[in-house]
């Protein structure tokens, strides 16, 4: 709560307004660190500091499919895309990942779409 506040709603940052400034205020908070671990320790979590998982995110920006992913430098293009053929398209994305390291197990998807009902 109060290193959040400090830190994202801090004078500084809000007048920056930049998501990258108050990213790394984040990576050099050790109190928001210790808060965190005390947390994870609650729950069923394990605190590791090797990061060996994380998520990826595919958007269909202008007709293009792109993969968000904050392991890399930038936004990657996968090609065309419409909203009708954008699931089949991300599809064949994700089972390329599955076919590249077949005896991976940890991952799962998630769609987020509005309701049809």
């Amino acid at each position: 709560g109060d290193v959040y506040k400090r830190q994202v709603h801090g004078e500084r940052y809000r007048k920056v307004g930049d998501p990258v400034a108050i990213g790394k205020a984040f990576l050099g908070e050790s109190e928001l660190k210790e808060k965190h671990k005390q947390a994870v320790s609650v729950g069923q979590s394990n605190v590791s500091e090797e990061v060996e998982t994380h998520f990826i995110a595919f958007i269909n920006k202008d007709g293009q499919l792109i993969e968000l992913d904050g392991g890399k430098s930038s936004p990657i293009p996968h090609g065309k895309t419409t909203e009708e053929t954008f699931l089949t398209d991300t599809l064949k994305i994700t089972k390329a990942f599955m076919e590249r390291d077949p005896d991976e197990l940890r991952f799962s998807t998630l769609v987020l779409a509005p309701s049809t009902i």
